[in-house]
């Protein structure tokens, strides 16, 4: 993997728009989960790599599958059409409120 693929913390934090005083907590929560972790980089071991456990990778594998399920649900429900079927799951979810 190249360096510029990995997500860092600062990357992160940037893409995401908070302080990384905003990020510790959730951080730490998926640390103490055993779902996230860091190591120094091997470029410069003064940057830290994210890095998803197999604990994570398996939560996320489960995450995308659920939403391909709904996706599918909402694309065979609109014969295939994705506008009607994104407009519909974008009211199913704004209803949802």
């Amino acid at each position: 993997m190249s360096h510029l693929t990995k997500p860092t913390i600062k990357k992160d934090l940037k893409i995401m728009g908070i302080s990384k005083q905003g990020f510790i907590k959730p951080y730490k929560d998926l640390e103490e989960r055993n779902l996230l972790e860091t190591r120094p980089s091997q470029d410069d071991p003064g940057i830290k790599d994210l890095y998803l456990t197999d604990e994570g990778q398996a939560m996320i594998t489960e995450l995308n599958r659920d939403q391909s399920k709904k996706i599918n649900h909402y694309l065979e429900k609109h014969d295939g059409d994705w506008q009607q079927a994104l407009e519909d799951m974008v009211t199913h979810y704004l209803q949802s409120f």
